[in-house]
Order: C-alpha cells, then sequence, then structure tokens
C-alpha cells in the first residue's frame, strides 16, 4: 500500500492505455490500484480485497457492464461499494439512464476523465482517513471511559463488561473462569512514610508487574485504594491457584520507586459459578482475601 491509506479501487477495463492511466492515477493520490480485463477476475478480486471503490470502462460491452453491475448490487459483500464509469461517449444519458438504479455513482466523460477520476479518489480517500481518525477517537474515548487513570487497569464500568463476556463465553462453551483478588500488604504504612505520590508509583509498579505477567485474554481491574482483581478466562479454581502464586512470587522479587521498597501482596482466589454476578464474586474473593491478610499476609487463600 502507498502512504498513510490503505485505499484501493480495482478497475476493469478491455483497454491495457486505460489500465495504464489507472496506474498513472493510483500513482498520483498514492493509493493501490488493481486492473483485470475479465469480469470474473474482476468479481474474485472485489472478494479477497476491500476497495473503496470500483472503477469500469465501456470498451468491456454494455451487457457485461450491466451484468457486473447486477451481480454487485446482489452481493452483500459489494451493495456498499461505490462504482465509476468511464465513457467513450460525449453524450452518456442514454448509459445514465441504463445504470440510474445501480451502485454507479459517476460516469466520467471521455475528455479529462483521469483528472476526474483523480479528484474524487482525493475526496474518497480524505473521507477514509477523517472516519478512521473519528472511529479511532471513539474507541479512544470509549477505552478512556473504561480504564483507571493512574494505572491503566479497567475501572468498575470496563470490570463489568469484561465479566459480562466471560459470563457469556461460558454459557456457550462451559469453559471456567476465575477471579483473583489481591491487596498491597501494608500500602497504608507506604503511603504514611514516604506520601501518596510514592504510593502511587508503587500502585502503577505492582500493576504494571503484575501485567507482564499476564495472559493476553486476561484483564486487570482496579477495585479501589490498593486493592485489585484480575479476571483469568478459560481457567479452573486449581490453575487460578497456581497463577496467583506466580502474580504474588513476581511482585516480592521487585522492588519498587527509587526507595527499594519490598511489596508484598495477598491474594483471594474463586472460581464463577452459574448465577453468579460480579458483586457475588468480588464478595467472595474479599472474603478470601481477607483470611490471607488475617493469616499473616503474603499468601494465597482461596475457596
Amino acid at each position: 500500500m502507498y502512504g498513510d491509506t490503505d485505499f484501493l479501487f480495482i478497475g476493469l477495463s478491455a483497454s491495457l492505455e486505460i489500465q495504464n492511466m489507472l496506474v498513472d492515477v493510483s500513482e498520483q493520490e498514492h493509493v493501490h490500484c488493481i486492473n483485470h480485463d475479465n469480469w470474473h477476475m474482476f468479481l474474485e478480486e472485489i472478494m479477497e480485497n476491500h476497495a473503496g471503490l470500483l472503477v469500469m470502462h465501456t470498451n468491456i460491452g454494455m451487457e457485461v457492464l450491466e451484468k457486473t453491475l447486477i451481480r454487485l448490487q446482489t452481493d452483500s459483500l459489494c451493495e456498499s461499494i461505490p462504482v465509476v464509469i468511464i465513457s467513450d461517449q460525449k453524450n452518456n444519458e442514454d448509459l445514465a439512464f441504463r445504470v440510474k438504479d445501480s451502485l454507479v455513482i459517476s460516469i466520467l466523460t471521455y475528455e479529462n476523465w483521469n483528472n476526474q477520476l483523480s479528484s474524487l479518489i482525493h475526496f474518497l480517500t480524505t473521507l477514509d482517513r477523517e472516519e478512521k481518525s473519528l472511529k479511532q477517537s471513539l474507541n479512544d474515548s470509549r477505552d478512556h471511559a473504561l480504564r483507571d487513570d493512574l494505572t491503566g487497569t479497567l475501572n468498575r464500568s470496563g470490570a463489568e463488561m469484561a465479566f459480562q463476556s466471560l459470563v457469556a463465553y461460558n454459557l456457550e462453551s462451559s469453559e471456567p473462569f476465575s477471579i483473583l483478588m489481591y491487596d498491597i500488604d501494608f500500602f497504608k504504612k507506604v503511603n504514611d512514610t514516604y506520601g501518596h505520590d510514592i504510593g502511587d508509583e508503587v500502585l502503577v509498579a505492582v500493576s504494571n508487574e503484575v501485567k507482564s505477567i499476564m495472559r493476553k485474554e486476561d484483564s486487570l481491574f482496579r477495585f479501589g485504594g490498593e486493592e485489585f482483581i484480575i479476571f483469568l478466562s478459560n481457567t479452573s479454581v486449581e490453575v487460578a491457584i497456581k497463577r496467583a502464586e506466580d502474580f504474588r512470587m513476581c511482585i516480592k522479587k521487585s522492588s519498587y520507586s527509587q526507595h527499594k521498597l519490598n511489596i508484598t501482596a495477598s491474594f483471594g482466589v474463586t472460581q464463577y459459578q452459574d448465577g453468579d454476578s460480579l458483586a457475588s464474586m468480588i464478595h467472595q474473593a474479599d472474603a478470601l482475601l481477607y483470611k490471607a491478610k488475617s493469616s499473616g499476609r503474603d499468601r494465597v487463600v482461596y475457596a
């Protein structure tokens, strides 16, 4: 592909000269172009690629042109792709009437059609970039709304969405999933001794340590303060216990902030059961976490 766009147009023409001119237009506009002189191959190419525009020359014959347009209009993969026709005729009233119910958005005249096509592609690529930019902005805003500002982990809204996805997958596949709730031991002492800025550094650093050994299908949720929850998809409680030990040791082996603090964490582990809500699972995990802390901290307790 060319430049900062993946825009592609596909041409159908029996003329090598026209095909070469289409390539020239694509190079001028820094987009990609694929040419065919056979309408079957043209249609196959459309099925294999995501085209932003289709360009057809009348020299392929009106019968082939109309047959191709009908095929495009009746295919769900093609029905939204705009079509441009290049005509060698000065008067295109009859052609316009014959294609008026099709996907054709413009008939380019025999004079300077390449300049007209170039302008159209420039407009379409600009629109494509703007749509992608808007979509990315919306995705970024949505992602920001689902994440904790300090640690970048999921917030409560994000956690609820992740939980519902896990429940839906569990219903479909019967695969188990578990949650781990962990709390940084003696975190209040860190804040009281070194200040909240250092406390925030520790929260971020511990989160990053946990993320570093998480699977891509798992997710981390900041429940509040120094308490976090890890969603483990496709994971039984037996496996979750081992994973909790991995996380516990990962946290314990590292030192944090410029003060080289030694930090530990306590874990509660529970597995999803039919009918559980996020609130009920958090309640179960929190009770197990309390046992871990009351038993001496820096340990894993499970149901």
